[in-house]
């Protein structure tokens, strides 16, 4: 009968570093666009640091993934002076053209604050529907709910 092999087991840190694998892959390209961004930001006003960043550099094109039209519009009109101060760097010297691509950030959906109000007529409707039910919650319910003001 043949021995059982122990199955080998590779640590985090080789597979994270292994750029052949996936995940190494997209580690290194993480990477490589949070330095294109530190290289971007020195041409870019402080204020649109948060608002800007790079989604990708391929066939010569930058492209740009902001979170508003406005920052969008307002990059379009830096794009002459933008590509210009890019190709000096080593990063970006092939640089012929910015795109930018608007992706809204996604905030956290707003919690109502205030409970809705029944108008009369739906108060009197739900209170006269719990007169015709038998199954005690489900008219304690209705009744509770036809309170609701």
């Amino acid at each position: 009968m043949a021995e059982k092999q122990a199955p080998t087991y590779k640590s985090a840190a080789n597979v994270l570093q292994n750029a052949h694998s996936a995940l190494g892959y997209l580690m290194s390209h993480a990477k490589q666009l949070q330095d294109w961004n530190k290289v971007l930001y020195r041409y870019l006003p402080t204020n649109e640091h948060k608002h800007c960043q790079i989604g990708g550099f391929e066939q010569r094109i930058l492209t740009l993934v902001v979170d508003s039209a406005t920052w969008a519009t307002k990059l379009r009109y830096q794009t002459p002076e933008l590509i210009e101060g890019l190709q000096q760097t080593q990063e970006f010297q092939s640089l012929k053209e910015i795109k930018c691509l608007v992706q809204p950030k996604n905030d956290e959906p707003k919690k109502i604050t205030s409970k809705p109000i029944l108008s009369k007529k739906t108060r009197q409707l739900l209170q006269e529907t719990s007169d015709g039910i038998t199954d005690p919650e489900l008219k304690t319910a209705l009744r509770h709910l036809s309170q609701n003001k």
